[in-house]
């Protein structure tokens, strides 16, 4: 019984020799590698695991179709299969379980390794999530400050602006109105010693008195139309620098009114900067929920 073999001991025997093949095979090169099984699991491609486990399937196919030599003992195999054959039985179950143990140790470095790099991953993406989150906060600081800066610049010129105008319009009213008074008071003067200068030339002969009065009159006259001219003139000179005044004015509410309008497009360009930066918060939120 132990010399005869049937197609069916000949796949058995394919079976049990693949088997005790595949595990020498693994065996010596673990001996060759010097290395630990968790470092021999980690380097495993899943294509090597699959065709692996593929193999193993195939013979357990193959396997479930003969007795199952793991529920016989030694007694029953020897009797069923000869002593030859229970030797090379004993030997495919010891080699059998080594695959088993070795295919659950590879199977535990590739679950450990997988949720290393999960672990990893999710590290990252926290990481990144922080750092997105600091620069959009720090985008948003810089922002308001910048806004607040211009608008600050804008009121202190406009401020300074503002007092230089009235400044100058107050020093230019105050210089016409002291030429005008000054004017009148001189022409006062004049017409007052023409007075008295006429009254004390009554008291001599008419005739002298007549010619005196006339001179003096002329003179007078004349004087007082040097006056009013030169009170003309200095009238002018003030409604000149008056209007120099108006045009500096409105040279300042011209740039008074380009400050603000600068101000306007510095705010858009803040209002701007902060929805894309909440847009991108938007989004990295969604991201966060996502993970």
């Amino acid at each position: 019984m132990a010399d005869q073999q049937t197609p069916n001991d000949s796949a058995e025997g394919t079976v049990i020799n693949a088997s005790s093949q595949w595990v020498e095979d693994t065996d010596t090169a673990s001996k060759k590698s010097g290395k630990s099984w968790l470092s021999r699991s980690i380097v495993v491609s899943s294509s090597g695991a699959s065709r692996k486990i593929n193999e193993l399937e195939q013979q357990v196919k193959i396997l479930s179709k003969r007795p199952n030599i793991f529920e016989l003992d030694d007694a029953e195999i020897t009797a069923l299969a000869g002593e030859d054959a229970a030797t090379l039985i004993r030997a495919a179950k010891s080699k059998a379980q080594s695959v088993l143990v070795e295919a659950e140790k590879l199977a535990q470095g590739i679950r450990e390794t997988s949720a290393a790099q999960l672990s990893s991953t999710k590290e990252e993406n926290t990481r990144l999530i922080e750092a997105t989150n600091a620069e959009n906060t720090r985008l948003k600081n810089d922002a308001e400050k910048y806004v607040k800066d211009l608008r600050a610049k804008a009121e202190s010129e406009y401020e300074a602006l503002d007092k230089e105008a009235k400044r100058i319009i107050s020093t230019v009213t105050s210089e016409a109105n002291t030429i005008i008074q000054n004017a009148k008071s001189e022409e006062l003067r004049i017409t007052s010693d023409a007075s008295k200068r006429a009254e004390e030339l009554l008291t001599r002969t008419r005739t002298e008195a007549q010619t005196e009065a006339r001179r003096l009159i002329d003179e007078a006259q004349a004087e007082r139309k040097r006056v009013i001219d030169n009170v003309n003139v200095q009238r002018d000179a003030a409604n000149k620098v008056a209007a120099e005044a108006a045009k500096v004015r409105r040279s300042l509410a011209s740039a008074s009114t380009q400050l603000r309008q600068a101000l306007d497009d510095a705010l858009a360009v803040a209002t701007d900067i902060e929805q894309k930066t909440q847009a991108v918060a938007d989004k990295t939120q969604s991201v966060k929920d996502g993970i």
